[in-house]
């Protein structure tokens, strides 16, 4: 597993949200702030809201916030919906028993293992750190 830019990126953009409470904050807010490009953030936000993660408001006073509070929004949360699978191997239908064995007694594991750190880690607990 190898965690993309879209990913970083997206958790960088999340910490900008929450450092302005339940407001709006615009992509070009965040993009300012946080030295991102606005046409990648608006791809993120795009996957971000389609996982039910933010809300978007359009106008002038626009601009996106969580739908849930910081501490109810996991790291694994966001990374799965920008990076898909955050698995250390490629998923296969017919393996060799070795493969097999490797997969069910050392991949699984740690996929397990990593999913259950990311899920403990909330957007608050990386904002809290942050300071």
């Amino acid at each position: 597993m190898k965690i993309s830019t879209k990913g970083r990126y997206g958790l960088r953009a999340m910490l900008a949200l929450i450092r302005n409470d339940d407001e709006l904050v615009s992509l070009s807010t965040i993009a300012q702030k946080e030295s991102l490009s606005l046409n990648y953030l608006e791809s993120i936000f795009s996957q971000m809201k389609r996982a039910d993660l933010v809300i978007g408001v359009t106008g002038a006073q626009g601009g996106y916030r969580l739908t849930r509070h910081a501490d109810q929004v996991s790291v694994y949360e966001v990374l799965r919906a920008l990076e898909g699978s955050l698995s250390v191997t490629e998923p296969e239908t017919s393996m060799p028993p070795i493969r097999q064995y490797l997969t069910d007694h050392v991949w699984n594991v740690i996929d397990g293992k990593v999913e259950k750190i990311l899920r403990s880690m909330s957007l608050q607990d990386l904002a809290a750190n942050r300071k």
